[in-house]
């Protein structure tokens, strides 16, 4: 699995990847700034980040992670992600970036979970959709999103779309589940 944090980059589109930072039971992609019907949920210092955590990273299979990654409380990263980025673990007094980044990442946590007007997602399955910008949720049954294949994130050719995601529970993404965004202008998920 492959997640990018930093749209800007250009580069290959993401052949496995979840391009979406997963915080909680919420979670948003936010392509670009811009005034729009949907506007984007603010990261701040997370912005960099492909990951923010509390207590604990759990890795399966090959991940490269472009961005940072912070564990703020626990210090335990499983798997071994690739990080481009830097690792911030730990509560160590050196770590008050990882600390700051988990503390934007609730409060984006917060903008996109109070968000209304979502569309439901029949059966929470985002695989084999293409999506316009806009809010989305799970339908309850079951409690989470999930991924399962391909989620095409279609922009319209709009630089600046935003697509955010809301979920009751931890977002579950399977192997070889990948987001494929288009028409978002010179954008990618992939270095």
């Amino acid at each position: 699995m492959t997640l990018s944090r930093n749209p800007m980059r250009r580069g290959k589109r993401t052949t496995t990847a979840l391009g979406f930072l997963a915080v909680g039971m919420a979670l948003s992609l936010t392509l670009a700034s811009g005034a729009l019907a949907v506007s984007p949920v603010g990261l701040l210092t997370a912005d960099s980040y492909a990951v923010t955590a509390e207590a604990t990273i759990t890795n399966t299979g090959t991940t490269f992670l472009n961005g940072d990654l912070a564990l703020w409380t626990g210090a335990s990263v499983t798997g071994a992600p690739t990080v481009s980025g830097t690792s911030r673990i730990g509560v160590a007094p050196g770590n008050a970036a990882g600390r700051q980044a988990l503390l934007d990442v609730n409060n984006a946590y917060i903008d996109a979970r109070d968000r209304t007007g979502a569309s439901v997602i029949a059966g929470s399955t985002l695989g084999g959709l293409t999506l316009t910008p806009g809010v989305y949720k799970d339908s309850g049954t079951p409690a989470s999103l999930g991924l399962t294949g391909t989620l095409t994130l279609n922009g319209g050719g709009d630089a600046n779309a935003v697509f955010i995601f809301q979920s009751a529970s931890t977002p579950l993404t399977e192997a070889n589940s990948r987001v494929i965004p288009v028409g978002v202008g010179r954008r990618s998920f992939a270095p």
